[in-house]
């Protein structure tokens, strides 16, 4: 204390902790450069770097919302018997018609696609930037907030329309909203905002129902009946509209939710497409992450300690997909967010044991260190390790295609034993009809119905009349991320076309659905 003249004692001025009251005043401008910086990253990858996580992509989303917008392009099995909502799909749609407005069709409404998912993935940063400040002050929202912006899984899925991604960006957002065990009664704005996410996490991807549910229960425990209703009551408002939505495009209210939960579950549709063993996603995530697997998942347990319903959530999201017969990489990613924050959260706290809190300076030149380092880990591992295959998966049909949308007098498009799916009309962006021809006698006997082909240049017809335009590498084999797969080539011939060849008319549809 000192002693003024006028005899008033006052407080001396003492150096604050670091990320405390004094630097209060740059928590704004760091969200927004951290957010900066992730945003850049995300939409590197969406406008750059093309490649396909699951032909749903294309498909479920991107080809539905492009119908809505045109009104031409195919609709698959899952739309024609109301598997799947249309939510989604009008969302796309609205980007689409947008992007198409401001630029040349299909690369400006496909970037529009990517540059708002990569916005909306920000969620996940900001939330990271959240929890961060409240472990450990602006220093553990930096450190927090920089491990989810940089790291390359979440860059990877980020700019791409997947009901998954979709999902995540809301219940990390209802996860942060959801306030902690001894914190005061959530406001009823919060409760609003906190079942709005929530309400629109599931409408999004049902299977992450387990997860909600755990939040429901911690918010139950912690904060009672009264305060989960109001959640619950905003929770379904977005539930309901989706019901009735289902209602006016098909045949019954929620016809999509407890379909898609019958063919899943009861109706063997999953399975149909495969089945994995229960520890596959974990061997995935070994797989590309390597010997980091095991640091992130003992920062996790570390940080679990403090933040329990963050790990609470990410084992839960874990074990409900792979406890499915079905399991796909991009399963995964809901988790991946609650992760990376606690991976953040466990090396702020490795910085506040090290370094005493009086040495301001040092917190943060370690933080620098360790943010460094978790970028530098995220790069190997992106692009010198089995991962690095992910970054050109079907990047063959996606280059294929966009050149098909820039040719003139296109009037049929074959697919001749091409080594993946098809790209949809909203890749390609010409309404005229596309065939899937495997067999050469059916190749040769419906030449007339189309003047562009697609193929891969270890099968190209032979002996025809097509004239080969380019070829584009596809990716590596799945086998060895070493080994290229067939490039996809382009071959035109002049003239029209005369309607008749085969064509798939169900979409794909599983035997006996």
């Amino acid at each position: 204390m000192q002693i003024t003249s006028a005899g008033i004692a006052t407080p001396t001025s003492r150096p604050a902790p670091a990320g405390h009251s004094t630097a209060a005043p740059a928590r704004i401008p760091l969200l927004a450069l951290i957010c900066g910086l992730a945003l850049l990253l995300r939409l590197w990858v969406g406008f750059s770097v093309h490649y396909l996580i699951h032909p749903d992509e294309t498909y479920d989303y991107l080809e539905q919302g492009f119908r809505l917008a045109y009104g031409f392009g195919a609709q698959v099995w899952t739309y024609q018997d109301g598997v799947r909502s249309y939510v989604f799909p009008a969302i796309l749609a609205a980007v689409i018609r947008l992007g198409a407005s401001i630029g040349q069709p299909p690369a400006d409404y496909l970037d529009a696609v990517a540059l708002v998912m990569s916005v909306l993935s920000l969620s996940v940063v900001a939330a990271a930037f959240v929890w961060g400040e409240r472990s450990a002050g602006l220093l553990g929202a930096i450190i927090t907030a920089s491990v989810a912006a940089t790291w390359f899984e979440l860059i990877y899925f980020a700019p791409h329309p997947l009901s998954e991604v979709m999902s995540a960006n809301f219940l990390v957002v209802a996860a942060c909203l959801c306030p902690a065990a001894k914190a005061a009664s959530p406001s009823s704005l919060r409760c609003a905002g906190l079942g709005l996410c929530l309400g629109m996490a599931f409408v999004f991807r049902i299977q992450l129902a387990p997860a909600i549910l755990i939040i429901a229960i911690w918010l139950l425990w912690h904060h009672g009946w009264q305060n989960t209703l109001r959640v619950a009551i905003a929770a379904s408002i977005p539930v309901i509209a989706t019901g009735l939505l289902d209602w006016i495009t098909y045949r019954y209210p929620f016809q999509s939710f407890w379909l898609n939960f019958y063919a899943n579950t009861f109706a063997g549709v999953a399975t149909y497409y495969g089945t994995e063993p229960f520890y596959h996603l974990a061997d995935l995530e070994i797989h590309y992450q390597g010997a980091w697997f095991f640091l992130i998942v003992t920062a996790c347990a570390v940080a679990g300690r403090r933040q329990p319903l963050l790990l609470a959530i990410a084992t839960v999201i874990a074990l409900t997909h792979s406890l499915i017969g079905h399991q796909e990489y991009r399963f995964i990613y809901p988790a991946l967010p609650f992760v990376f924050v606690l991976a953040g959260l466990a090396t702020t706290e490795l910085v506040t044991r090290l370094v005493p809190p009086t040495h301001y300076r040092g917190r943060y030149v370690l933080g620098g260190f360790l943010i460094m380092l978790w970028g530098l880990a995220s790069w190997a591992q992106a692009t010198e390790g089995p991962f690095r295959r992910e970054w050109f998966r079907s990047r063959g049909e996606l280059s294929a295609a966009r050149f098909i949308a820039t040719l003139p007098g296109v009037c049929g498009i074959a697919g001749y034993r091409s080594p993946a799916a098809l790209p949809g009309k909203v890749q390609l962006n010409q309404d005229v009809p596309v065939y899937s021809l495997t067999r050469s006698d059916h190749f040769a006997q419906y030449t007339a119905s189309f003047n562009v082909v697609i193929a891969g240049d270890d099968s190209l017809p032979a002996g025809n009349v097509f004239t080969l335009r380019k070829c584009w590498a596809n990716g590596f084999n799945e086998a060895s991320y070493n080994r290229r797969m067939p490039s996809v080539c382009v071959l035109t011939r002049p003239g029209m076309c005369v309607p008749g060849a085969l064509s798939d008319p169900d979409g794909g549809r599983p035997p006996g659905w």
